[in-house]
């Protein structure tokens, strides 16, 4: 007995087969359907410094990461019902930001809510192509003295304070100048510090206005050269004004950077940029500042 197939049923049956063992793959291109959507990568500082905390934006979405200790993130685009209409379709920069180091991006593609990969800056698995290095603009070195504070036992409160000098030094590492903000432009950066307990817990914390603080659209902008540069200010330290422990003093000072859309802070968190608690939050890398406060 002869079996005989009409071409359409012929058809009709591929179009299945293909459908069945290769939902992956989109039968009319090349291009890779995401199965996760999901944006995968890491990034670098470009001096050595520890990659973690570094704030990630996504552009159109407003989503948000932070790196890991190894400099490693994701994010996870949402169901495409949820972004409203058909879903996103173009292409959208990925920012990578410390706040002292050159922002910068890489771009993603979407087509209908959905993640392009093999476009973009994005290879086939949805990671990026190669590691995001980071340049450092700013550097910031801070030292205390005296380094320490003893308290003794035998004194009264009244009968022992000392001044503990904060010096702060800013140095460019670009052959641009950077530009710095801070409450006064004597005191610089050690216009306002924070003393923070790091040892034996992270339970204290202390802000020292050394000059009044002022509106952030009234900070002093200071370009910032190659050459370094350097302010000191101090407070007076009396027995008893801190609990015994290890110490950082860090100070405030905030930095330009060109070209970052506003939503961009907005995710971030447009009150980490005041002088209070949460912005010792700001993806920010500085070197020293360490006070001990012993008995």
């Amino acid at each position: 007995m002869k079996i005989r197939f009409h071409f359409g049923t012929i058809l009709t049956i591929a179009m299945a087969v293909v459908i069945q063992f290769g939902c992956t793959k989109n039968p009319f291109g090349t291009d890779k359907i995401s199965a996760l959507d999901e944006i995968k990568g890491t990034v670098i500082l470009n001096d050595g410094a520890s990659p973690d905390s570094v704030f990630i934006w996504l552009q159109g979405l407003n989503l948000k990461a932070w790196t890991g200790q190894d400099g490693k993130f994701r994010i996870k685009l949402p169901p495409v019902k949820s972004q409203g209409g058909a879903g996103l379709t173009g292409s959208y920069h990925l920012y990578f930001y410390v706040m002292n180091y050159r922002i910068d991006s890489a771009l993603v593609v979407l087509r209908n809510g959905r993640l392009e990969y093999s476009h973009g800056d994005l290879d086939d698995e949805g990671n990026l192509n190669e590691p995001k290095t980071l340049f450092k603009i700013l550097d910031i070195q801070t030292e205390i003295d005296p380094p320490d504070f003893p308290q003794p036992t035998t004194l009264d409160w009244w009968e022992y304070e000392e001044v503990i000098n904060v010096d702060v030094t800013l140095k460019a590492t670009t052959l641009a100048d950077v530009t710095a903000k801070f409450s006064s432009y004597s005191k610089g950066p050690a216009s306002i510090v924070f003393i923070k307990r790091i040892s034996p817990k992270q339970d204290f914390l202390q802000i020292k206005e050394l000059t009044p603080i002022v509106d952030l659209e009234h900070l002093v902008p200071i370009e910032i050269t190659s050459d370094a540069q350097r302010w000191t200010a101090g407070f007076k330290m009396m027995i008893g004004d801190l609990p015994v422990g290890t110490y950082q003093i860090i100070p405030y000072l905030l930095i330009e950077q060109q070209n970052i859309p506003t939503e961009f802070f907005k995710s971030l968190g447009e009150e980490k940029f005041k002088p209070n608690a949460k912005y010792l939050s700001l993806p920010l890398r500085r070197q020293g500042g360490d006070f001990l406060v012993k008995n």
